[in-house]
């Protein structure tokens, strides 16, 4: 059985070997999985490419750092701004 912490680890994984292209990756496993027609095989590597869509949505940007004005108002030094 392959847990949800196994589904996150490879998606986790995917994206760190193939960036952008981990979704697309995984999608290309999945069809190799039903070509060979194992079914449930396919039903994880979909699962992974869920996923990694998921992480990849929810991935901050490093470049956006709140003003210091932000980070002020919630009584964080300077050199904290990066936590908020």
């Amino acid at each position: 059985m392959t847990t949800d912490l196994d589904i996150y680890r490879s998606a986790h994984a995917l994206i760190q070997q193939h960036g952008d292209a981990a979704a697309i990756e995984a999608a290309m496993k999945a069809d190799a999985m039903l070509d060979k027609g194992d079914l449930d095989g396919a039903a994880v590597w979909r699962q992974i490419v869920a996923a990694v869509n998921e992480m990849q949505r929810a991935e901050p940007k490093p470049w956006i750092v709140p003003p210091l004005s932000l980070a002020w108002r919630h009584g964080l030094s300077a050199a904290h701004r990066e936590d908020i």
